[in-house]
């Protein structure tokens, strides 16, 4: 897929620039910017899986400590007690803050790819 974006670009910026038959500095620049191992789309796309490793480490500890919550007031003889309500509603929180966060990070992906695209067509 990536191939296909890459080789649609570059057709596009020889139906524009067809006498040169290669990029400008200032085309590989841009470019540059959506693709390559160091480029901003490939770090907002690492960004982005370390965010999908923390949501998974997030759900585990909520769960662990809703468990353990549990468990402690059972084995009190109070189930009707919870010790880690803040706990749980800071937890919560920070899910729906990581939620909104990768939200965030593929709409700026998304918005990169297009700007890139859109700045490559112009020229």
């Amino acid at each position: 897929m990536k191939v296909l974006v890459y080789i649609s670009i570059l057709a596009a910026i020889f139906i524009v620039n067809p006498v040169k038959g290669d990029l400008t500095r200032e085309e590989s620049m841009i470019l540059g910017l959506k693709m390559g191992p160091n480029s901003a789309g490939t770090r907002l796309a690492s960004v982005y899986r370390d965010s999908e490793n923390m949501m998974v480490d997030l759900n585990k500890a909520i769960t662990q400590v809703h468990v353990v919550g549990k468990t402690y007031a059972k084995l009190k003889h109070k189930p009707q007690d919870y010790y880690f309500a803040n706990t749980d509603k800071d937890l919560n929180e920070a899910i729906n803050t990581l939620n909104k966060f990768q939200d965030q990070l593929v709409k700026s992906h998304k918005e990169l790819k297009s700007e890139v695209e859109s700045v490559l067509l112009e020229n």
